[in-house]
């Protein structure tokens, strides 16, 4: 894993040992920063089950203003605190450690891009994006970028979905990536 833009172009970027996390693929972020090339500058940004932090990471390099990570898993939480370090991000993010539903029901700070990767299959889209939306966490222009397993992904509920408006969606093998704003 690398930064793929921006000022620390280049620079890798560690990631948790193990199979709790699951990065997200350079070619997948290059992908989701391509389509959200024109929102990046001075925006901040909220990363919701942050994982390596990398989503972060590369809003930073590109010119973000603020980012506002979530991870509770602790190989997770060290490998964003040596990325945060390492690029020199420590002025320009908060790492927020624990239970990212418990954070998003305390947030009251909107933000103009929401990445939102939880793990699989365990029930935490629904609940994350009802959070969002009920605290009001993403600005009028803002976008949500969620991103789901390709197959068998789990729906958004409809009662969601009529709050949202649907922008556009693109897969990656096992990845879909779906991007909402307001």
């Amino acid at each position: 894993m690398r930064i793929i833009g921006g000022s620390k172009k280049g620079h890798p970027l560690q990631a948790p040992a193990g199979t709790v996390t699951r990065p997200t693929t350079d070619r997948v972020r290059e992908a989701i920063f391509n389509t959200l090339q024109t929102r990046i500058q001075d925006a901040l940004v909220l990363d919701v089950f942050a994982g390596s932090g990398g989503m972060s990471m590369e809003a930073l390099s590109r010119g973000a203003r603020w980012a506002d990570l979530y991870e509770k898993d602790r190989k997770a939480i060290a490998a964003i605190e040596r990325n945060l370090s390492f690029l020199g991000f420590e002025d320009s993010a908060k790492l927020w450690k624990g239970d990212a539903l418990h954070f998003l029901a305390q947030n009251t700070k909107q933000y103009d891009i929401i990445f939102l990767d939880p793990p699989y299959h365990q029930g935490l889209y629904n609940k994350a994006i009802s959070l969002i939306l009920e605290q009001k966490l993403l600005a009028k222009d803002g976008i949500l970028v969620i991103e789901t397993a390709g197959k068998n992904g789990e729906p958004i509920l409809a009662a969601l979905q009529e709050q949202l408006q649907f922008v556009k969606t693109a897969t990656y093998g096992d990845t879909k990536i779906d991007y909402y704003s307001l």
